[in-house]
């Protein structure tokens, strides 16, 4: 991703029956993207790697003690992972 436009390329492959698009054309497209209803996103500093590199947060749990909790990371945006 482009940090100044935002701007990625891509190439893909689709029907064209009636040739509407000759090759090598430029169009401009918007992509969806999936929402993940029950992820969160936490700062990319917040997650710790232990020895055998497995990703982790600290949590605070109801009796105020800290404590390690693997995490599956997602996809990053901006500086968080999702």
């Amino acid at each position: 991703v482009d940090p100044g436009t935002g701007q990625i390329i891509l190439r893909s492959e689709f029907p064209n029956p009636d040739l509407d698009l000759l090759p090598g054309s430029f169009v401009r497209v918007r992509l969806e993207q999936a929402v993940d209803q029950q992820g969160i996103s936490v700062p990319q500093r917040a997650i710790q790697r232990d020895s055998a590199g497995i990703a982790q947060v600290l949590l605070l749990d109801a009796e105020q003690r800290v404590g390690q909790q693997p995490v599956a990371l997602g996809a990053v945006q901006n500086d968080r992972w999702i």
